[in-house]
């Protein structure tokens, strides 16, 4: 059964419409922000991507734990890299290779991730997820101000 969160029009409607349209999936209205997930087979509010390392949607309920987990995650790379450069620095024996190789394994991953961090809290300060970043690429159809997008 799906399960979909109404909220006030006010918050959820692009410009162009206001009318809830029925799914052709699995035939429920669904608000204007909502899309259909294939492999969850139901619509998400909100929806951003389907997350194969969580097995789960991020969409309105759990998009704020995603935003969350990106930056926790960008914060702890941050200290592996900085306590790799202190191991660095003071060790002068033959395990300097491990924390070498554990530099060049490090890096790659970090970069990645602090991308992912500032796309997000882009898409965020302009009230949008990925999805319809892909679909409205050129314009903002949801206009709410930083602060009510927290």
């Amino acid at each position: 059964m799906s399960e979909i969160i109404f909220l006030p029009n006010e918050d959820i409607t692009p410009k162009e419409t206001s009318q809830f349209a029925p799914c052709s999936s699995c035939q429920c209205y669904r608000p204007p922000r909502a899309h259909h997930c294939k492999r969850c087979g139901r619509c998400i509010l909100r929806k951003d991507h389907h997350c194969i390392w969580l097995g789960t949607c991020i969409g309105f309920r759990n998009h704020k734990y995603f935003i969350l987990l990106l930056y926790y995650q960008s914060l702890f790379l941050l200290l592996i890299l900085f306590e790799i450069a202190i191991r660095l620095l003071q060790i002068k024996s033959k395990y300097i290779i491990i924390y070498i190789v554990f530099l060049i394994l490090t890096i790659p991953e970090s970069i990645f991730v602090f991308a992912l961090c500032v796309f997000y809290t882009w898409l965020l300060s302009i009230n949008m997820t990925s999805l319809e970043r892909v679909k409205y690429p050129k314009q903002v159809p949801f206009i709410v101000n930083l602060i009510e997008s927290l």
